[in-house]
């Protein structure tokens, strides 16, 4: 079965909804671009819980100072007068835009501080370009606010339709860097719920005699933090039901979809 391009996986995870016809159908069989398609949903969801406090500050001035002294460069000085004991003055100087080095011993002097004081405020730009730029480099890759590795994803899932029903979808669970459990549960097509009820989450016993509610499925997809003290082996199978507003928290019996995830 071949893979879908990176690229169709990248504009699915910020939310565009391209591919081919049955895009919905090969996610759910194959678990290679699921598995990538929810890493990459991960990093969008990263990266808009971001704020503008998270943005790259300016370095401070020593940084720049500290620029300055690796390259040796230093604030150019004024060209000396010539002394009144100097003697009569060389051959007129060159314009300092020319390249063209004077001849006289005086105006070569005078030639090299004006070439140092044109060249210094290059070479301190590209500097600090090139300290800016590689300093937001490893920036981005090692300390940089609300970067965060990417989850690994323990176990997943197609949660197939239930009788009367005619859609599908997929369940994953994710351990993030601090060790909390994910369950990131996708049903295209599930919608909102409508006037007679609500989608709701549910792990489950291979028998269906214990169930554990992980809370509302809010549209088409949702995370859902996994308590701590919960056994997966004990509760593998995620379903999804459709519960009516009666105030009953339990499971209504009526479910939509349903899978048991495997490591």
């Amino acid at each position: 079965m071949p893979h879908y391009d990176p690229d169709v996986l990248a504009l699915r995870a910020l939310g565009e909804e391209v591919g081919p016809p049955d895009a919905d159908a090969h996610l759910a069989e194959c678990a290679q671009c699921r598995t990538e398609l929810e890493s990459l949903r991960h990093v969008v969801r990263t990266a808009r819980s971001g704020s503008p406090d998270d943005a790259p500050q300016a370095p401070p001035e020593h940084v720049w100072e500290g620029i300055r002294t690796e390259l040796g460069l230093t604030t150019p000085a004024a060209p000396d007068a010539p002394t009144p004991d100097a003697g009569p003055p060389g051959p007129v100087v060159q314009d300092a835009a020319t390249d063209e080095p004077p001849a006289d011993e005086l105006g070569a002097a005078r030639h090299r501080r004006l070439r140092r004081a044109r060249t210094a405020p290059l070479l301190m730009a590209a500097a600090a370009a090139g300290a800016v730029v590689g300093g937001l480099g490893v920036w981005a890759l090692t300390d940089g606010p609300g970067v965060e590795p990417a989850p690994e994803v323990v176990a997943s899932t197609t949660l197939d339709p239930l009788p009367s029903w005619d859609v599908q979808g997929t369940a994953s669970v994710e351990l993030a860097a601090d060790g909390t459990r994910l369950l990131v549960v996708e049903v295209p097509g599930a919608g909102t719920g409508d006037a007679d009820g609500y989608h709701e989450v549910w792990l489950l016993d291979p028998d269906v005699s214990q169930l554990v509610s992980l809370g509302v499925l809010e549209g088409e997809s949702g995370t859902f933090a996994i308590p701590a003290g919960l056994e997966l082996d004990a509760l593998p199978v995620v379903d999804v039901s459709l519960e009516p507003y009666d105030g009953d928290p339990t499971h209504s019996g009526d479910s939509v979809v349903r899978g048991t995830l495997q490591g």
